[in-house]
């Protein structure tokens, strides 16, 4: 059965490793479109195209039948809703996978992350970031195409 699995979390929280231990055909993420012979050059002006080419590339998938992972840091409603709509356009069952912080600070995270977001950055997504309870998402998803929203809870782990 066809599924569309949001993973939101802040950079250096494991999105993408999360995503790669699940049962997915497929993986999409906004900082794929920045990845250009094997190199990650971010470029914020970019940011609306690196949108789209998931979103696009997201609902193309569904549209194959295929079961799909997003990875991004959806701090915000807003930033989930055009996946919420793809979700409801291709009657997909849709899961949320919270990972927040994982209980780092924002310097950890800073170091943890593959893509050198600074630690700045990361604070000021942290301060944007809306729960669970704020997102009221099971509304937004209607009780037929919503799987569930899970917060995994996962030990700290050192970092060097």
């Amino acid at each position: 059965m066809r599924q569309l699995i949001l993973i939101r979390g802040l950079p250096g929280s494991g999105k993408t490793t999360v995503a790669k231990t699940l049962d997915v055909d497929v993986i999409h993420e906004d900082d794929n479109f920045f990845i250009t012979d094997g190199s990650y050059k971010f470029n914020q002006q970019q940011l609306p195209q690196a949108h789209q080419q998931c979103q696009d590339l997201t609902l193309q998938s569904l549209k194959e039948d295929k079961t799909v992972a997003v990875c991004n840091t959806f701090t915000r409603r807003w930033e989930l809703e055009p996946y919420i709509k793809m979700g409801q356009q291709t009657h997909t069952k849709t899961l949320i996978i919270d990972l927040y912080d994982q209980l780092l600070t924002d310097q950890q995270l800073a170091k943890r992350n593959v893509h050198q977001v600074p630690i700045q950055a990361i604070s000021n997504m942290r301060q944007r970031w809306q729960s669970e309870h704020q997102l009221q998402l099971h509304a937004a998803i209607g009780s037929a195409n919503y799987i569930g929203y899970i917060k995994p809870t996962y030990q700290q782990k050192e970092i060097k």
